[in-house]
């Protein structure tokens, strides 16, 4: 406990009595927040107290039968309080989650006052609703000393929905790359306009994942006929009408395979099977694929990137 403390107050300057010490309702439910917000600083500081934190709840447990323990049940259930909101935060699955969070900070941060390690354990306390000034809230967590936790929380929802969209896809490397780029600028600069800026194109670059994340529907196309899709696509300048051809192959193809090969479990690991896919594949796009803006080596090239979609995509289950 006393390493979890130093580390807040020396690392993140944050005092834990400020949490242990405030008042019930809206004041305990701030100091949370400002305690979230000191540790989510970087991405080191967060993951660092995480460990510091289950360190200290293992020990804690541990001492359970020795009644002195639980005169450090206050400064236990502090530490638990800011533990369990950041990861409360870090599982928020969808962005709209997290600007309700910003913008209706009540509903989601009161429980996080209240997690406990185990569930037959009754520790920390909840706030009183009933006695929450909704306007006063939303005005004090949408100040400037919350903008770390902010960052961290879209952050978290970026980075689920890009995982995603990769393993869907992995041919929008481009964004992963884009990402990376934003985070790297973020860890390079820690003002207040730094987290401004990485916060305002975390935004931006979340709608853009949304807009490629639709392009398969407005497309006509599912998500996985679209990867097929960009595959032939890629390095190809094509006309309207090329394009529509191309869009049929995808759907044909993959029609074919899920109607047989990939039906097998585990196809990828049997010879024959395998073989199969990668013939089928060939043939179609021999068949099929315009020329001249395809040529024979044009079709060697894409029958491996698409069996190596299909291996990877597809070959440990069955479709």
């Amino acid at each position: 406990m006393a390493a979890t403390e130093a580390f807040l107050r020396e690392e993140v300057e944050f005092e834990l009595d400020t949490l242990v010490r405030a008042a019930k309702g809206l004041d305990k439910l701030k100091a949370v927040q400002e305690g979230v917000n000191a540790v989510n600083r970087n991405d080191a500081t967060r993951d660092k107290f995480g460990v510091l934190a289950r360190e200290m709840f293992k020990r804690y447990k541990g001492l359970l039968h020795n009644q002195a323990i639980y005169a450090f049940k206050p400064r236990r259930d502090a530490i638990n309080a800011i533990y369990g909101a950041i990861q409360e935060s870090t599982y928020a699955a969808d962005i709209s989650a997290v600007m309700s969070r910003i913008q209706q900070i009540v509903d989601e941060s009161i429980d996080s006052l209240d997690i406990a390690l185990e569930p037959t354990e009754d520790y920390g306390t909840k706030v009183d609703i009933s006695s929450l000034d909704f306007e006063r809230i939303e005005q004090e967590f949408l100040k400037p000393n919350n903008k770390n936790t902010t960052v961290q929380s879209v952050k978290t929802a970026v980075e689920q929905k890009l995982n995603r969209m990769l393993d869907q896809n992995p041919l929008r490397i481009n964004y992963y790359e884009k990402y990376q780029g934003i985070i790297e600028a973020y860890n390079r600069g820690k003002d207040a306009l730094a987290v401004e800026e990485t916060f305002s194109q975390l935004k931006h670059f979340y709608g853009e994942l949304s807009e490629e994340e639709a392009r398969a529907a407005r497309e006509g196309l599912t998500e996985a006929e679209q990867t097929i899709f960009d595959h032939l696509h890629l390095g190809k300048q094509l006309k309207d009408k090329e394009k529509h051809e191309i869009k049929a192959i995808a759907r044909t193809l993959l029609e074919q395979l899920e109607a047989e090969h990939l039906k097998v479990t585990y196809w990828a690991e049997k010879t024959q099977t395998a073989s199969a896919v990668r013939q089928q594949i060939n043939n179609i796009l021999f068949e099929r694929l315009p020329y001249p803006v395809y040529d024979e080596e044009d079709v060697q090239i894409k029958t491996d990137l698409l069996f190596q979609y299909f291996r990877k995509s597809y070959g440990g289950m069955v479709a």
